[in-house]
């Protein structure tokens, strides 16, 4: 969403996950000590709420101080908009008058242009990418909105629409429907107040719902909408095509009517709160909507008083966390994670407020406290020693923002404080626990609204000022936009002022995007291995070549405009059946060796591919000795699990593995690489048997990393092709790799079908 509060005084607040959210506020008491109420803090001056705090986000909010204002804030001169990221990486900001859009390929241009200042009010994309809302001011709290159409690239005004309620104090930012073809909204103040529905095709508005006192709404499908008339009243759930007879939720919501703040799950069948009264103590409480069965939740503690008010639903709709103290231990936080299918008894973990999942739902990250000086950490949730690790340490340091990379790797948070080396914008990487400073900042500098494009590829932040009134950072102008990436050593200004050529980076596409790589796998040392290696460099692309021509030749026949590559598979750490003098039970080939056939593929127009088989080396150790050569252009790497052993397995007699973090490991090597070159890389790994993979799950994607599964192994096709059917609906799976052997496959796979195999394969590599 385009609008989302920051993290606050060495507290994280809501960055919002990719989910479906409800929240609903309803009058109650304000938490202990050092409060500042969420609406209080949140609400906008023409008194609506941001819409990633009312629909299509899932935050928490927890008590904390104001931070201190900054003594002498810079004016903004040009009024600028935090930007807003679209389903296809667009970025859309407002600079003064004007729209701008930054394309995927780092180009921008400007979209609209008008005589209307931009305001605090945020932007937003719908769910399909096909359209824009956004605000302008017209006179002082007065605005008009508008709806820019990408497809022809116009404009229209939403005031201009049939039905607009022109009349009373206010109303909401406009949300989304699920389909992107509605925008919901609630007014308040005279005889319009109530809850409307724009159809954004007809230009037209209905009234849904009467009433002075409407405090919140969201879509839970595309024709029905959920709201809540005033505070402290039942919820009531009324379809858009039909908004005559509406359904009070009084029944199944009862149990959780004195909450201040709820959350509806990712798949918006259950809403979520905090229940403050009752003989059990306050406690989470879940009510289903009408048609869904109820949940059965595990015990939870009756010693800890929850604090910050919304729980935080896990994006897979498994784990509900809120936050919360123990009764007789001060001002010590915890974290209780229930878990909503009972196979797992509730937790409590010491030293962690829940402020976001990560995308797979399997750490959850967060700040020590509610005060200043907080440290930023995460916890595993599927490790039963609830554990925390620190990411960023807390001393005289102020946290204002946090986001997770989509993809899960990365997760960005911006801190501010006396030392350099933690001020700014960092990236932490959760395989390698690195962290990298991407945006220099110092003591007094606030980045927020940090946004990544849907592909991780790159990061999107503005710099604040501090605001007059001693407000929030996000409250305060917005006085930079910046962007990072997809080369981490690289941040750019993108506004103000930056010209319609100037922009980020290019995001490249996947080199496998219309090509097919067809290779000869061996080792340069000779026969022993493949075909590789049994003939001199020039003998061996000629025979290349013509196995490249049969499959050139179905693919005009069959009209595919695909590009067949040649490439060298070549194994450059080639595991022994015996240990060796170093006990590593392998043997190198040098890169003297190496470099004609690297030169001499990239010279035909190919790639070279490195393929490393351990045996009982350290896999850091051998990458360590290639990482020159993958730092080169159209060189990539392969992994080999049948030669990774443990213990006392020998190459050739036992079957080693890999696990997916360690090929996690590996990938975030890769991605490094990749973004500084400005081009993908290819990790191969090689499977044939169940047991050569472990614990795929834990596989995350990379953005500069294209995985590709190879099925390995000689034999009939039978059970090659059942191979790769089985890994293609695995984690992990991105492309396919099929591997043939021209004397131990019997029959060998004709190119019709390897060519047949669904998906296509991307890699077909010929041993």
């Amino acid at each position: 969403m385009s609008s989302r509060p920051t993290l606050i005084a060495g507290s994280l607040l809501v960055t919002g996950l990719l989910g479906i959210g409800l929240i609903i506020y309803a009058s109650r008491p304000a938490p202990a000590a050092a409060s500042i109420s969420w609406l209080t803090r949140f609400a906008t001056p023409d008194r609506s709420i941001p819409p990633a705090s009312i629909a299509l986000a899932t935050e928490i909010s927890l008590p904390l101080p104001s931070p201190m204002p900054d003594p002498t804030p810079t004016p903004t001169p040009i009024h600028l908009s935090a930007p807003v990221i679209g389903p296809s990486g667009q970025a859309a900001y407002v600079e003064g008058e004007k729209l701008f859009l930054v394309e995927p390929d780092g180009s921008r241009s400007m979209a609209t242009e008008g005589d209307l200042g931009h305001g605090s009010h945020p932007l937003s994309w719908s769910p399909d990418g096909q359209r824009l809302v956004y605000a302008t001011e017209r006179h002082a709290a007065q605005w008009e909105y508008h709806v820019w159409e990408s497809e022809i690239g116009q404009r229209w005004h939403l005031n201009d629409a049939a039905g607009f309620p022109s009349t009373g104090d206010g109303w909401s930012h406009p949300i989304w429907s699920p389909d992107g073809q509605r925008l919901l909204l609630w007014t308040w103040g005279l005889d319009q107040s109530g809850v409307w529905v724009a159809d954004v095709e007809t230009r037209s508005f209905q009234r849904i719902a009467a009433g002075e006192g409407i405090v919140a709404a969201t879509w839970v499908s595309t024709a029905t909408i959920l709201y809540q008339e005033h505070h402290g009243a039942w919820y009531t759930l009324s379809g858009v095509d039909t908004p005559a007879s509406p359904t009070l939720l009084t029944g199944t919501l009862g149990a959780v009517s004195e909450s201040c703040l709820y959350t509806l799950s990712t798949d918006r069948r259950y809403l979520a709160g905090i229940a403050l009264s009752g003989a059990a103590g306050p406690r989470l409480e879940i009510a289903p909507l009408p048609g869904h069965p109820p949940l059965n939740l595990p015990a939870q503690p009756t010693d800890t008083l929850p604090i910050g008010d919304l729980p935080l639903w896990s994006p897979d709709g498994r784990w509900v966390a809120y936050g919360a103290r123990r009764q007789e231990q001060g001002e010590e936080v915890y974290t209780v994670l229930v878990d909503t299918t009972a196979l797992s008894s509730t937790r409590v973990i010491a030293g962690l407020l829940p402020h976001s999942w990560s995308p797979d739902s399997r750490l959850l990250v967060g700040p020590t406290c509610s005060g200043y000086d907080c440290n930023l950490v995460v916890t595993s949730v599927y490790s039963t020693a609830g554990q925390v690790r620190v990411i960023a340490p807390g001393e005289e340091i102020q946290l204002w923002d946090a986001a997770w990379a989509p993809g899960g790797g990365y997760l960005a948070y911006s801190a501010s404080g006396p030392d350099a080396d933690l001020s700014g914008v960092v990236l932490w990487d959760r395989v390698t626990g690195e962290r990298h400073l991407l945006v220099p900042g110092s003591q007094g500098v606030r980045f927020t609204d940090l946004e990544w494009t849907p592909d991780d590829c790159r990061l999107y932040l503005v710099e604040r000022n501090q605001s007059a009134d001693g407000a929030t950072p996000s409250s305060g102008p917005v006085n930079t936009i910046w962007s990072v990436g997809p080369d981490w050593a690289h941040y750019s200004q993108v506004a103000p002022g930056g010209s319609d050529e100037a922009g980020p980076l290019p995001c490249p596409d996947s080199p496998l995007t219309g090509r097919r790589l067809i290779a000869y796998y061996g080792t340069p040392l000779g026969p022993g291995l493949g075909i590789l290696g049994r003939f001199d460099i020039t003998t061996t692309l000629a025979l290349l070549a013509e196995q490249i021509q049969a499959y050139r030749e179905l693919d005009q026949a069959a009209g595919r405009g695909v590009e067949n590559v040649p490439g060298f598979h070549m194994v450059v750490t080639v595991a022994d059946n015996h240990a060796g003098s170093d006990g590593d039970y392998n043997h190198r080939v040098a890169h003297a060796v190496i470099r004609p056939w690297i030169e001499g593929v990239k010279a035909a127009g190919g790639w070279a591919v490195l393929d490393v088989q351990p045996g009982h080396a350290d896999l850091k150790t051998e990458l360590d000795v290639i990482e020159p050569l993958l730092w080169e252009l159209d060189v990539h790497l392969a992994m080999d699990p049948e030669f990774m052993m443990t213990g006392e397995q020998v190459p050739g007699s036992h079957l080693g593995q890999i696990s997916g973090q360690q090929i996690n490991q590996v990938q975030a090597r890769l991605d490094r690489i990749g973004r500084a070159l400005g081009q993908h890389k290819l990790l191969i790994i090689h499977q044939f048997e169940d047991s050569m993979v472990v614990r795929k799950e834990d596989i995350l994607p990379y953005p500069f990393v294209d995985l590709v599964w190879d099925s390995d192994g000689f034999g009939g096709p039978g059970p090659k092709i059942g191979d790769y059917n089985q890994y293609r609906s695995e984690p992990g799976f991105e492309y396919g790799g099929f591997k043939l052997f021209y004397e131990y496959d019997t029959p060998l796979m004709t190119p019709e079908q390897v060519l047949a195999l669904d998906p296509p394969a991307a890699v077909v590599i010929y041993q």
